[in-house]
């Protein structure tokens, strides 16, 4: 079967074939339905110092946001059987740091991520993840839509962390994806007032076009600091939440 990733170290990505793989102890055998490609893929496209210091060999299969079922179990395999619909949350926390046992496995001081860390991923028809990163979905969850949980549950997370009030006027920096979530849960949370910046033009016009935000900021022509106090009157925002991972962003934020 053909798989997307890399071969070899530099620049670049490959198509190449890979055998079928066959799932081992904890491990499910899923036919992927539909994957999304992520900011980290584009870290082993271009093979900067993420993708050298996070590779773990070759041949690697990309992917990690996927949706799919399974068609087969390996042995100690508990919560999933086969024809089970599941879409992947691929953080794999060791269990055994601190903050895992203090149940924040998310920020796990060993953890991998399933598709960077590991040389299988979802850029293929099969791919073989451990049972815990694979999230039984109802039917009524189309496999597009699972494999945007992932990024949705970092959007979540945040919004989560913010804890939002009705009334409260929300600023957002970075309109990707993960940030045009965010967006959207804010409105849901009872922002009175959804504030986007960004940079790129192609992103403040997808923005514009999705309409969720009621205000947008382009902080490549403009002070956003000094556009956000105009438009809140001279009050300022009462949650900021960065969604860029921009540097200048996290200043604009402070």
């Amino acid at each position: 079967m053909k798989a997307v990733g890399k071969l070899r170290k530099g620049p670049g990505i490959d198509v190449f074939d890979v055998k079928k793989p066959k799932p081992g102890s904890n491990e499910v055998l899923i036919e992927v339905r539909a994957t999304g490609i992520c900011g980290t893929d584009l870290h082993f496209y271009h093979w900067d110092d993420f993708a050298k210091k996070r590779n773990p060999g070759f041949p690697k299969v990309l992917g990690h946001e996927f949706g799919g079922i399974v068609v087969k179990v390996g042995e100690g395999v508990k919560t999933l059987k086969v024809g089970d619909r599941v879409a992947g949350e691929p953080h794999i926390p060791c269990g055994n740091c601190y903050y895992c046992k203090v149940g924040k496995a998310h920020i796990c001081e060993n953890l991998k991520i399933y598709g960077v860390d590991t040389l299988y991923g979802s850029f293929t028809k099969y791919t073989i993840p451990p049972e815990s990163i694979a999230v039984k979905i109802p039917e009524d969850i189309d496999f597009e839509t699972a494999a945007l949980f992932e990024s949705f549950g970092v959007a979540l997370h945040a919004v989560d962390e913010a804890n939002i009030r009705p009334g409260d006027v929300v600023v957002v920096l970075g309109c990707g994806p993960i940030g045009l979530y965010i967006q959207q849960l804010a409105k849901l949370s009872g922002a009175s007032k959804v504030i986007g910046v960004e940079v790129s033009k192609y992103r403040l016009e997808l923005a514009m076009k999705i309409g969720v935000a009621d205000e947008l900021i382009d902080a490549s022509s403009t002070d956003p600091v000094k556009q956000i106090l105009k438009i809140t009157n001279g009050r300022g925002a009462n949650v900021v939440i960065e969604a860029s991972g921009s540097v200048i962003a996290i200043k604009i934020l402070l």
